[in-house]
């Protein structure tokens, strides 16, 4: 290899881990929810002091807020697109190196796959926090009488976010699915017509989201308009 050629792949490589850095850094949140859950609390403490209300719930002996859960799933999907943007350079450098420096190359494969994995452990299990956060979960009222129901499985900020969880229903076989734009949030639905077959699906839907709940559509959002499609699902914007 010419010492041009190597100085190149250095440098690919230095940014390979650098960026990798980035990733870990925003690992570390979920690796140690206690001391996430302790900053978070001192920030809904300031809040509240200046009148802010807060929804919350207990992580590691603190409490942590629905936004601050929502900002920490946002972080790992922005990690999970830097990783699998690495990924895609991780390949490319693996398959035009030689020698010590492909070894190398394939060494860092393998850990950005493993942490690629993690990542997506880490956003599954930071979903599931952040949706038993969900204040429409308990208002009263919403999972009663009659009408259209639901199942919820996501409150997402980021279209991406929602598209996966559309994917996740169709691998499910669930077809009636729509996006309800409601207060800033994306909320990922499969529509039952009545709340007998919500709670019966509900059970199934949880194995692969254990925060998903039931709601009274028909309540929740009685008008909407169809703002666009997602992952081939209507958006539908409550008013």
């Amino acid at each position: 290899m010419d010492p041009q050629s190597k100085l190149t792949t250095t440098k690919d490589i230095l940014a390979i881990v650098r960026e990798s850095a980035i990733i870990i850094a925003v690992l570390v949140i979920v690796a140690f929810p206690g001391a996430y859950a302790w900053w978070s609390s001192q920030l809904d403490e300031a809040a509240r002091k200046h009148g802010a209300s807060k929804v919350e719930t207990s992580i590691g002996g603190n409490t942590i807020g629905f936004d601050h859960s929502t900002n920490t799933v946002d972080e790992l999907a922005a990690a999970k697109k830097i990783n699998d943007d690495l990924n895609q350079r991780i390949q490319k450098l693996v398959a035009s190196s030689t020698g010590k420096t492909a070894d190398q190359a394939k060494q860092i494969e393998t850990s950005a796959n493993e942490l690629s994995s993690q990542i997506q452990n880490s956003l599954s299990s930071a979903k599931n926090v952040q949706l038993s956060q969900d204040p429409v979960k308990d208002a009263p009222g919403l999972a009663t009488g009659s009408g259209t129901y639901g199942v919820v499985v996501s409150a997402d900020k980021r279209d991406d976010l929602a598209a996966y969880e559309v994917h996740l229903l169709k691998t499910e076989n669930y077809n009636d699915i729509a996006i309800y734009d409601r207060q800033g949030f994306l909320r990922t639905l499969t529509r039952f017509p009545d709340a007998a077959a919500a709670n019966a699906a509900l059970p199934d839907i949880q194995k692969k989201r254990q925060s998903a709940y039931v709601i009274n559509i028909s309540k929740w959002c009685p008008k909407y308009s169809s703002e666009r499609t997602l992952a081939d699902v209507p958006v539908l914007k409550c008013e």
